[in-house]
């Protein structure tokens, strides 16, 4: 699966800042390329993700056993049947609405701290539209 910095190479600034902060990295410069490397060297540090992850709400911990459960990766469909919706938004959107701060759903909050990526993963068959958790968490 993915590591972390290839789950969040696309996101926009002001995302991965967020994503930043609530994996406890802050007073970093306003560059994409930094707060990619200051993340997965976080998400490497394993005591770290455990900490983390404790901290999360209890349904999000559930929604994290159950995808370690089913090695890591889960059909985007049945996850979102199970932990709710993802909404789909632009940056400005997403600025006014803050779903990072008022998530609709468990998903919501994992997608928005960096915990699960979404992408399409095939394992022999066609590539199929995955929730995932990124190589270092999972």
């Amino acid at each position: 699966m993915p590591d972390i910095t290839q789950t969040l190479q696309d996101a926009d600034l002001g995302f991965l800042k967020f994503v930043a902060s609530s994996w406890e990295i802050f007073d970093l410069p306003d560059d994409i390329e930094a707060i990619l490397a200051a993340l997965q060297i976080k998400a490497s540090d394993v005591e770290a993700v455990q900490n983390l992850a404790a901290a999360l709400p209890p349904e999000a911990q559930a929604a994290l056993r159950a995808l370690i459960q089913k090695r890591g990766r889960v059909s985007s469909t049945i996850f979102e049947r199970t932990y709710g919706e993802i909404r789909t938004m632009g940056v400005g959107r997403r600025e006014r609405e803050h779903p990072e701060l008022n998530p609709v759903s468990v998903a919501e909050i994992l997608w928005y701290r960096g915990w699960i990526g979404r992408a399409f993963l095939g394992g022999g068959g066609r590539p199929e539209d995955m929730i995932y958790l990124p190589d270092e968490i999972y």
